[in-house]
């Protein structure tokens, strides 16, 4: 289930704006869910940095900003 939303948003942030710009995207959607279940597989593990440094990377790729990502604090 986490890598089907995880699949999800990488499909609706990467390669749907790079269709409408090129066109074809060739294997993109498939390896997207690729790169969708090793993540979540990571997430889901027993390493804790590991899955720390995953959501990051997951973060920092589908959610560039100007600043840093600093949610708020609970």
């Amino acid at each position: 289930m986490l890598a089907e939303q995880i699949a999800t948003i990488i499909r609706t942030r990467l390669p749907d704006p790079l269709e409408i710009l090129f066109d074809d995207v060739g294997d993109l959607p498939s390896r997207a869910d690729e790169v969708a279940r090793r993540m979540a597989a990571t997430m889901q593990g027993d390493d804790d940095s590991a899955a720390v440094d995953a959501i990051a990377r997951l973060i920092g790729a589908l959610y560039p900003g100007d600043a840093p990502f600093d949610p708020t604090a609970r």
